[in-house]
């Protein structure tokens, strides 16, 4: 599939957008701030200047960021970096569709790739000879490998389960912006995302600056992560609680390499595999490790 139709990823995808709109803030600037400069009236030595410039175009610092506001996405960027533009991926001899709009996954064999087009357009009713479907809630890949073939439609895939273990724990986000003062701020999310081929939970923060031309940027500074009373969870049919009480900062290690999110980003997958949630609870609260400033605690809880 990939040679045939080419591959870009999700997390890609979402990274040229964030990237593109800041350029067009730059470019914008600079026009603005040239145009300034040609009207700038050169003061006597000791007078004050009756036009001030712009500051020049400083270029932006651009790690990758998932931008909040181009709708659905996939919150895990290590997974977004596995699912293609059409979000698919493939995974043993099957072709598996995300579909985030109708909460479902498709699948098709990886042999029937001559149905990928139709495979991409398959709505809640259609019926297309191989394409099954199961709802995001479900353990698909433990499903498929059990024998089970899905449904025929979306729409009757979203009404059944798995009975054997349920639905599992539900979705859950909590998201903000916490200002420090006018031109510094954290984008900060906790979340908890069921793609039935993949879940996982995830607390993050950026820090970002505001820039002369208003737009807001990536801005390298040292962050912590912490858990005031924790994070809880446990897999379906697994019984095993897993806490973690533990503090994150993204400083480099010994061999210089960022381990927890990069020169802007803190960042702890708490969960990441292809079973679901049974039950979590986690708190975590973020601010930058060289001050005492913090943000307000972050939470999410589902069936415990």
């Amino acid at each position: 599939m990939g040679n045939k139709y080419g591959f870009n990823s999700m997390r890609a995808h979402y990274a040229k957008l964030k990237k593109d709109k800041e350029a067009a803030a730059v470019q914008k600037a600079g026009i603005i701030g040239e145009r300034t400069q040609q009207n700038i009236v050169v003061p006597v030595d000791g007078e004050t200047p009756t036009d001030v410039p712009y500051p020049p175009v400083e270029p932006p610092f651009v790690p990758y960021e998932e931008p909040s506001n181009e709708g659905l996405i996939i919150e895990d960027d290590v997974f977004a970096t596995m699912i293609s533009l059409d979000g698919t991926v493939q995974i043993d001899d099957n072709i598996y569709r995300l579909d985030l709009v109708n909460n479902v996954v498709s699948y098709i064999p990886a042999s029937a790739v001559s149905r990928y087009d139709e495979f991409l357009v398959a709505n809640l009713t259609t019926t297309i000879e191989q394409i099954r479907y199961f709802g995001m809630s479900d353990d698909v890949l433990d499903l498929v490998n059990a024998g089970d073939v899905g449904s025929t439609t979306a729409a009757a895939a979203l009404v059944r389960f798995d009975v054997s273990s349920g639905r599992g724990a539900d979705w859950n986000k909590d998201a903000g912006f916490i200002y420090f003062d006018e031109s510094t701020r954290l984008d900060c999310k906790l979340t908890y995302q069921k793609l039935g081929i993949w879940f996982s939970m995830i607390a993050k923060a950026h820090n970002q600056r505001q820039t002369w031309y208003g737009a807001w940027v990536g801005s390298p500074n040292a962050l912590v992560l912490t858990t005031p009373s924790g994070v809880a969870y446990e897999p379906k049919r697994d019984g095993t609680v897993t806490i973690d009480i533990g503090s994150y900062n993204n400083g480099a290690n010994s061999s210089g390499k960022i381990e927890n999110g990069n020169d802007n980003t803190v960042k702890r997958r708490y969960y990441g595999e292809s079973k679901a949630l049974k039950r979590y609870k986690a708190e975590v609260q973020f601010g930058y490790s060289n001050s005492r400033n913090r943000t307000r605690v972050f939470r999410i809880e589902s069936k415990w």
